[in-house]
């Protein structure tokens, strides 16, 4: 069992947080960071535990449960749009319970498919039961989060919740941090902090993440991730492991930990802060933008030491050097009124000579994105004019669906909603032969046009990026 450390003097069990409680961040009167917790509760707990208790009963309970959701109004709270992971990592995650009144129209249709079938009620049951649990706990830990946002004590707090999060928190002038969040995407989600500094982002790594399913990426800058990296067994050329990421909500509190131990050092003594968080990490930074430059491929490292291979190659590659290389020129920036404090000269120095380096390989890679984009362009014409010419004949074709629809629909009495798309499509085929050979060919220029589509505009926004990096570059030299 996962129990806190005694440093951060907290002593709730860690895998209870985003379950029991949210863990917070709060100031004392000397003004030093502490952790905390806020007690999620369950004003529906009733309610649930006799739903429960219907459900665990031996017997048929589908009547008596039905009775219940009925008869209990107070579980209509639920009903909303939530954003919730249930696992931090997994893709395609979101809540949205249900009015009773939906519920009880499920377990009628339902019922009618088992009494025909002469199956079992257990699994309905299950399931009715597992939704109401979690449709509680989706309830209730979004009122803890309203309760925290209007607490002036609390700084930050932790939460489960899913899609991109990424609000700054400012502790004094000089002073913010940052938690960077993007729960229930899969492979390309991610745990970050970053720190600012009197104007210095302390971002010694980077990630580079892959939105496979829009085919887009991003590069994340950081001061420290959390979670971990889980090798697959997927190898890209030349046996490259690829890695997906595991985040558990204990995770938030080595997160606000980290939070907590630095911003005690600033108020402690600057100097020692300034020392472990700004020059020991811009060697870190120095020594991963010289692997950049050098390597063909792309090998992260992170803040433990541990080595990841990133597949990135050509375009992407490049996208990848220029806005990390370009970028450490704002670093220069901000550091240089340190220069009293800070040995810097050999920083400026290695991180100019890297930028000169990449600043014609760039205009280079522009060029080669032109050309690209030119082939590509002429084809994507020639698709286009291919799926307009399908076009009319597929808007008849779903014309004649939807009075299929309609009809089913009249002659079964159901809602149109209801009505089965697998007998739509039988019946379409059946009256309309041709249809299944032409669906085929429609969807494969479909498919085409729309993968071209993406790419074009993906490749475009490489280029303008690369030429922002490029420009980025030589401002800073001419100046």
């Amino acid at each position: 069992m996962k129990t806190s450390k005694n440093s951060y003097n907290f002593d709730r069990k860690l895998e209870k947080i985003n379950d029991e409680y949210l863990l917070v961040l709060k100031k004392n009167k000397k003004h030093q960071l502490y952790l905390d917790s806020e007690i999620i509760t369950y004003p529906f707990k009733k309610e649930v535990n006799q739903l429960v208790d219907i459900c665990n009963k031996q017997e048929d309970s589908v009547d008596e449960l039905t009775k219940y959701i009925r008869n209990t109004p107070k579980l209509n709270e639920f009903e909303g749009f939530y954003n919730y992971c249930q696992k931090l990592s997994k893709p395609f995650q979101q809540v949205t319970p249900k009015k009773n009144e939906i519920v009880l129209k499920r377990i009628r249709k339902k019922s009618i498919r088992i009494e025909n079938k002469k199956s079992s009620y257990k699994p309905l049951i299950e399931k009715i039961k597992k939704d109401y649990i979690l449709w509680e706990k989706v309830y209730s830990i979004k009122k803890c989060y309203k309760k925290c946002r209007v607490q002036e004590n609390i700084l930050s707090y932790s939460h489960r919740m899913s899609g991109w999060n990424d609000r700054p928190h400012l502790l004094t002038k000089d002073f913010s941090f940052k938690f960077s969040t993007n729960f229930g995407f899969g492979n390309s989600s991610y745990f970050y902090i970053t720190l600012k500094f009197k104007g210095i982002y302390i971002t010694p790594f980077t990630d580079w993440i892959n939105y496979d399913f829009v085919q887009l990426s991003e590069v994340k800058r950081y001061s420290k991730s959390f979670g971990k990296q889980v090798p697959l067994n997927i190898f890209n050329g030349e046996n490259e492991r690829r890695y997906k990421p595991v985040i558990d909500n204990y995770d938030w509190f080595e997160a606000m930990g980290y939070v907590k131990e630095s911003f005690n050092l600033y108020q402690k003594n600057e100097k020692k802060f300034i020392e472990k968080y700004i020059i020991n990490e811009c060697e870190k930074m120095i020594k991963g933008l010289e692997r950049i430059v050098n390597n063909t491929k792309i090998y992260l490292i992170d803040e433990n030491q541990k080595r990841y291979n990133f597949d990135i190659k050509g375009h992407y590659l490049m996208e990848f050097k220029g806005e990390r290389i370009s970028g450490s020129l704002e670093f220069i920036n901000r550091i240089l009124e340190y220069k009293s404090i800070l040995p810097i000269n050999d920083f400026i120095e290695r991180i100019e000579s890297f930028n000169e380096t990449l600043k014609p390989i760039l205009k280079n890679e522009i060029e080669l994105i032109l050309s690209e984009l030119k082939e590509l362009n002429t084809e994507f014409i020639e698709i286009e004019r291919e799926l307009d010419s399908v076009k009319d004949e597929f808007k008849e074709y779903k014309k004649e669906i939807r009075k299929i629809k309609r009809e089913i629909s009249k002659s079964d009495k159901i809602k149109l909603y209801l009505v089965d798309e697998e007998q739509v499509i039988k019946k379409i085929k059946k009256t309309n032969p041709e249809y299944e050979k032409f669906i085929k060919t429609y969807e494969k220029v479909e498919h085409k046009h729309k993968i071209l589509n993406e790419k074009i505009k993906n490749l475009n926004r490489i280029r303008k990026n690369i030429k922002d990096y490029h420009e980025n570059i030589e401002n800073y030299f001419s100046n």
